[in-house]
This record gives structure tokens, C-alpha cells and sequence, in this order.
């Protein structure tokens, strides 16, 4: 059976605003780059892909400060060719 507090519109709204919020924490966001950093050098993909450094001591919850990676998008065939 469904459950319908989870289709009412204020409820789609809410987990809406509630995963927006969280995008918007710069320091949760700078944990899940740090994940993923570690899981490419886990998987040996550091020579291959990469993700920007975090510079922790100057990121906030409202500012993200990394590292400038100048490169080519992995997702543009034509680029990486």
C-alpha cells in the first residue's frame, strides 16, 4: 500500500527544500569531494580523473574555497580523444 504522506504536494515540498539546504551546507559538500577523492585513489583512478582539493581552513558553511583544476570535462568525448 502507498504511503500517501510521502506523495502530498507539502511533503514533496518539504524533502525538496530539506535536499536543497543540504546542497547549499559548503561543508557538507566539502565531505562528500573528500569522498570522492579517496574513493578515486582507492579505485586507482588518480592518474585518470580527478576532483578538486578542499582548502578546509577557508571553507564555511556558506563558502567552498578548492582548488582550480584546469582540464576537460569527463563527460566531453570529443575533449578527452
Amino acid at each position: 500500500q502507498p504511503d500517501f504522506e510521502r506523495t502530498s504536494l507539502s511533503a514533496v515540498a518539504g524533502d525538496v527544500k530539506s535536499s536543497m539546504l543540504e546542497e547549499l551546507d559548503f561543508e557538507k559538500e566539502a565531505e562528500n569531494i573528500e569522498e570522492f577523492r579517496a574513493f578515486l585513489r582507492d579505485q586507482g583512478l588518480r592518474d585518470s580523473v580527478t576532483a578538486p582539493r578542499v582548502y578546509r581552513d577557508q571553507t564555511t558553511k556558506k563558502v567552498l574555497t578548492m582548488e582550480r583544476l584546469r582540464g576537460v570535462s569527463m563527460v566531453d568525448a570529443e575533449a578527452i580523444r
